[in-house]
Parts: C-alpha cells; sequence; structure tokens
C-alpha cells in the first residue's frame, strides 16, 4: 500500500513571505486578464443595446396601395402599422413593411444593424444564453485539461484564443456567425478565468485565501467599471470596432507565455519535483528568503516527500543524459473515490443540502447577471447606470468580508440575500406605482443596494459551497452549483425582454426569489472555523450538531445497514 504524500505547502509559501514579490509578479499577471474576461461577458450590454423604434412610414405609393384615404388614420407601432378606416370604423394591422426608425444611430450596436427586433426579438438575448452554454463546456472541459497537463499551458492557450475569438466577432456577417463565436468566446474564457483563478489562490496559505478572494472581487468590480468607461468614451463608434477594442486586452498572454511560472502545488501533486524546486528557488531569490530552509522544511513533512525528493535528484542526472523524465511516466497521485451526483441525491441530508445549494446558485446567477442586463431599462444614461451598477461591487466586496468575519458563511449570506430581495421588491412596487422623477431615482438607488447585498452573496457562496461537502464530493458539490449558476445566467439575457414588457416584473422575479433563497439557506449547517470535512459521515454530522448541538454520540456510518435512514 502506498503511502499518502502530504506536503506542507501553506508552511512553504509562509516561509517564502506570503507577500512576497513573486507571488505579488504572478498574481499581477493574471489579474491582468481578468479585464478581458469581464469584458466580454457583459459587452453585450452595450454591443446588443436595443434602442426605442418605431416602423417606417409607408410611401405614397403603399398609400395608394392600402388605400388610405383622408378619413383614415395611421399610427406607427413598435412592431406594426394600424389603419383606422373612419368610414368603416374598423383597424387593419400591417407589419412594419419597410423596416423600422431608431432613436440611436444605426452603427452603435449589432440589433439594429441586423434589425433584431419584432419577430427577430430575442436573438441578442440568445447570443448571450449560447455565451454562457459555452461556458459550462469549457468549464467541464478546459479545467479537465488543467488538472492534466498544467494551469499554465491552458490558461495562456485559452487567453489567446479568447483574443481571437472576441476581437474577431467583429467581423461577423450576421447574427449567426457572431452567435458561433460568442459560443466559442464562452468556453475560451472559462479556460483562461478558473485556472488562472486557481493558480492565484494556490499562491497563498489557507489563512488568506479569504482575504485573497475579496481582493480579487474588488479587482473583478474595477474590470467591468472599466467595460463601461471603454464604452462610454467610443459611444459614437461603430459596434465592431468596439467588439474589436473589448478583446484586445487578452493580447498580454504573449507576455505570460514567456514570464508565468506553474502551480508549484500542481508540480507536487504530479510528482514534478525538479521543475517545483525551480520555481521555489526562483520565488526564494525573488522574495530574499534562504532556499534551503524553506525547501528542506517543506520536504521533511513526511517521509514519502523525502522519497520524492529523492526521485527528483535522480531524474535530474537522466534528464541530463537522454531529455526523458521518469517523473511524468510515474503515477505519483492516489486516485480519490468520486461518490458524485448519485450519491448527493440518495440520503435525504445530502439531497435537502444540495437542492437548497442549487437553487441559491440559481437565483443568485439569475438576480445578479439581471440587474447588469436590465441596467439599460433604468432612467437615466445606460453608461452611467450600468457604471453605477458595476461600482456596487466595491462596497460589497468589503461588506461580504465584514460580514463572514463577524457572522460566518452561512449567517453573512442569508444577510446579504435577504437585504438584496427587500431592496428589489421594493423596487417592483414603486415602478407598479408610477413614473415620476422621484421614483425613477428611488428604484435606481435600490437597485443599486440590491447589487450590493447580491454580489457579496455570490461571493459568499463560492467559500461556502466548498466547505459544506467533503472531500469525496467537493468537486462535484462545486461542479453541480456551477452548473446550477449557469442556468441561471443563461435565463437571466431574456429578463430584458420582461422589462420590456412589464416595467416591474425583473424586480418582483428578483425580489422574491432572493427571499425564499434565504429562507431555504435557515436550513443548512454553519462552516465556519470548521475543519472542511473529509467523508460523508462527517458532512452528515453538520445536521446532528445544527440539530441537536454537541450530544457526544457517536453517528453511525454511512456504511452501515442503517444508513438508509439517514
Amino acid at each position: 500500500m502506498s503511502r499518502k504524500k502530504e506536503y506542507d505547502f501553506d508552511g512553504l509559501f509562509t516561509d517564502l513571505k506570503i507577500f512576497g514579490k513573486f507571488q505579488i509578479r504572478e498574481s499581477l499577471a493574471l489579474m491582468s486578464t481578468c479585464l478581458v474576461a469581464s469584458f466580454v461577458l457583459l459587452q453585450i450590454i452595450f454591443l446588443g443595446y436595443t434602442p426605442d423604434h418605431q416602423c417606417k412610414d409607408l410611401s405614397v405609393e403603399q398609400l395608394s396601395i392600402y388605400n388610405v384615404t383622408s378619413y383614415d388614420d395611421i399610427s406607427y407601432e413598435k412592431c406594426h402599422i394600424n389603419i383606422f378606416r373612419g368610414l368603416k370604423n374598423i383597424t387593419d394591422e400591417l407589419s412594419c413593411i419597410n423596416g423600422h426608425n431608431y432613436s440611436a444611430n444605426k452603427d452603435i450596436s449589432f440589433v439594429i444593424e441586423w434589425n433584431l427586433v419584432c419577430d427577430k426579438e430575442g436573438l441578442a438575448e440568445l447570443t448571450q444564453s449560447l455565451f454562457t452554454a459555452g461556458q459550462g463546456a469549457g468549464a467541464l472541459i478546459f479545467t479537465a485539461f488543467a488538472d492534466k497537463i498544467g494551469r499554465k499551458p491552458v490558461h495562456v492557450g485559452c487567453t489567446f484564443f479568447l483574443v481571437l475569438c472576441a476581437s474577431g466577432s467583429a467581423l461577423s456577417p450576421n447574427i449567426w456567425v457572431f452567435a458561433a463565436l460568442r459560443v466559442l468566446s464562452g468556453a475560451f474564457q472559462q479556460g483562461s478565468a478558473i485556472p488562472g483563478y486557481t493558480m492565484i489562490l494556490e499562491m497563498f496559505s489557507a489563512d488568506k485565501r479569504t482575504l485573497i478572494s475579496c481582493i480579487l472581487g474588488v479587482w473583478w468590480s474595477i474590470c467591468v467599471m472599466i467595460l463601461a468607461l471603454v464604452a462610454y468614451v467610443m459611444r459614437h463608434s461603430e459596434w465592431r470596432w468596439l467588439c474589436a477594442v473589448l478583446g484586445l486586452p487578452g493580447i498580454v498572454c504573449v507576455f505570460e507565455f514567456w514570464y508565468l511560472r506553474e502551480s508549484i502545488r500542481w508540480l507536487f501533486a504530479k510528482g514534478k519535483i525538479v521543475e517545483a524546486e525551480r520555481i521555489v528557488k526562483r520565488a526564494a531569490k525573488l522574495n530574499g528568503v534562504d532556499f534551503e530552509a524553506a525547501w528542506t522544511k517543506c520536504l521533511k513533512s513526511n517521509e514519502s516527500a523525502m522519497e520524492m525528493h529523492q526521485l527528483g535528484e535522480q531524474s535530474k542526472e537522466l534528464i541530463d543524459k537522454n531529455g526523458t523524465n521518469p517523473e511524468d511516466e510515474a503515477e505519483v497521485h492516489p486516485k480519490e473515490t468520486a461518490l458524485g451526483l448519485l450519491t448527493m441525491m440518495k440520503y435525504s441530508t445530502t439531497r435537502n443540502i444540495t437542492l437548497v445549494v442549487m437553487f441559491a446558485w440559481l437565483i443568485t446567477s439569475v438576480t445578479y447577471f439581471g440587474l447588469y442586463l436590465t441596467s439599460s431599462s433604468l432612467s437615466g444614461d445606460r453608461h452611467l447606470n450600468y457604471f453605477l451598477i458595476a461600482s456596487m461591487e466595491l462596497p460589497s466586496s468589503f461588506v461580504q468580508y465584514k460580514l463572514l468575519m463577524l457572522f460566518g458563511r452561512k449567517k453573512a449570506i442569508i444577510i446579504l440575500i435577504a437585504a438584496s430581495a427587500v431592496t428589489l421588491l421594493a423596487v417592483a412596487v414603486l415602478k407598479s406605482v408610477g413614473d415620476s422623477d422621484a421614483i425613477n431615482t428611488a428604484t435606481v438607488v435600490l437597485s443599486l443596494l440590491g447589487m450590493v447585498g447580491i454580489s457579496g452573496a455570490f461571493g459568499g457562496l463560492w467559500l461556502y459551497t466548498p466547505e459544506i461537502y467533503p472531500t469525496t464530493l467537493r468537486t462535484a458539490g462545486m461542479g453541480v452549483a456551477s452548473a446550477t449558476a449557469r442556468i441561471g445566467s443563461m435565463i437571466s439575457p431574456y429578463t430584458r425582454m420582461l422589462a420590456a414588457r412589464v416595467v416591474w416584473g425583473p424586480g418582483l422575479v428578483f425580489g422574491a426569489g432572493c427571499f425564499i433563497a434565504s429562507s431555504l439557506l435557515l436550513t443548512l449547517p454553519e462552516t465556519h472555523n470548521k475543519q472542511l470535512p473529509q467523508n460523508l459521515d462527517e458532512m452528515l454530522s453538520f445536521k446532528r450538531e445544527r440539530g441537536k448541538g454537541e450530544d457526544g454520540k457517536k453517528r453511525k456510518n454511512i456504511n452501515s445497514k442503517n444508513k438508509e435512514e439517514i
């Protein structure tokens, strides 16, 4: 039986200085790609803007063809032309046979250029839903590749192809080519973002990850705010130029190819000790610490680690002789048990937890992206409204961090979602009352407060969900949560269509969903300051501690004959 290989990674990164030059440089390089990731995610708000429109007037010849006389009245609506026959007291309805007049310049949106209104309404939203579908596929495919061949090659490669697809979308001759490129952009966006995010977290010890996660949240909010500034500066430019420019920040991947280093944790997991040693030596030099002391301390965490180091020393000689690394041929990572979705749904406790988590992710995703996508329907300038919505992610990151420290995971998330529910339901009530300047101002302010709550809740769920599942179910649990969030973000674009028909509709949907989610989360256990559960028994013990307290009784093993009773 092979011995379990454990390494003191947290101790290693502490010895290397937690916020040393190496970690800062690597993190800044990875964070720079957040610009293109955020731009391609939310660019539909500006590229797919739908202005006010109405049918073009009938020509004199057409008036004659349709026998329009001086006794008839013509009304040009958004999607049809009404001809009221005065003598017959009837109304004839025509389609917009001459096209549409728009309240904005034809070049600022592909919706205008390709006339995606009326019978083609929803195609702009479809491109965003397809982008989200691409994200789901990319999250599944590229994360598997990142675990197999390394974080860096997947991150850099996907960022490069993201630039090609995002900027290349500007050359789309029609909506279908554009939609196809959006699918690919979504896949490559996840292939760039997830390994990059993972590489940053893997450079820091466990006690710093909450802080690092909040810092990344702040940077994300800055990125989405920059999108508003770029779109505003180019507000009179053709949408194709804006599309091309929004993909360009990803060109930083060329720099990353030469500069970025592979994740040290991944190298250890794959047994690539020689390469890991080389990177740690570089980090120690940049941070001004003693390499030998830090490296030896990490390897002495157990006997297996020393054996791996000896293998690494032998590898150097063989690499020098024939260029082949025996570490690449060795199976150094033991297979883990993956119980999967079937197990999560088999037992009542795990099933209830999973269903609540799925609903919370669904509603949070719908509300979060829905607030962004419906920002143009708020009163006032659409660029300013989007900027204000995006700017709320800054205070949200600080509020989230403070609440997590004060109340723990579950209570903080419930407070944030409940606050969002109250403000967004208030938006729905106010919009149903009237359309005065005071009401419009109040709805904008309440929408901003709702964004503070839902953005913080989203970040909290990213921390809470992996903590509630045991090691054998953690990846599956996050996979289910991520898939559910993708469904929510695929639905969210259509809230723009709902807002165009029922102005108070999105607020009601968002608010009611958040209220239900916050109520259901009350049934889940707290995970703050608790060890991550290693197996299903430990996960099930959360319920006992929540419901009965510490009763000192030993819980039955999940594999016993009485497991069906759980």
